[in-house]
């Protein structure tokens, strides 16, 4: 509905589809290829930062607040969990490994470090490789809280690729 939406004719066209849940598309690699387009289309770059600031990051600023996670690192590890999955369970678990969170007067970066632990023996464990192979950012953000850089401050190196400001 954007005026600068480059491509919503050719989106309109798989519209009924889309609504249907239609898993052909998965296949359908004129659909693919348009998406590949599509990712680099102001309106769906606004949408996206749009979609997940009301979806995901307000829910875990929330979920922050509710469990007193105040670290940037800490929302992030919240942040990342919500959008990758299973963050009940694990929030649950760590919960009830320190016998509560930080708003229960558990040490913030004791009760992110667990949490952390657990969520990488889960992907490590799961029974999808696929998922195993996601492990990398909870190690990336326990590597960061090991290092003690709780408030993501630059330099940050994660997969070999540098973060300078």
């Amino acid at each position: 509905n954007s005026p600068d939406a480059d491509y919503s004719a050719e989106l309109s066209a798989y519209l009924a589809r889309l609504t249907e849940k239609d898993s052909s598309l998965v296949s359908d690699d004129r659909f693919k290829a348009l998406l590949v387009k599509v990712g680099s289309d102001p309106a769906m770059i606004r949408s996206h930062f749009q979609f997940f600031r009301e979806v995901y990051f307000s829910r875990a600023y929330r979920e922050a607040v509710k469990l007193d996670v105040n670290t940037p690192l800490g929302i992030a590890v919240i942040y990342d969990s919500l959008v990758h999955g299973n963050w009940p369970r694990l929030r649950n678990k760590t919960n009830e490994m320190l016998n509560g969170s930080p708003a229960d007067g558990i040490s913030e970066k004791e009760w992110i470090v667990q949490y952390l632990k657990n969520r990488i023996n889960w992907l490590d464990n799961h029974r999808y490789k696929v998922i195993q192979k996601t492990s990398w950012r909870p190690k990336a953000f326990l590597e960061l809280a090991e290092y003690g850089n709780w408030n993501l401050l630059p330099p940050i190196k994660i997969k070999n690729i540098v973060i300078n400001e």
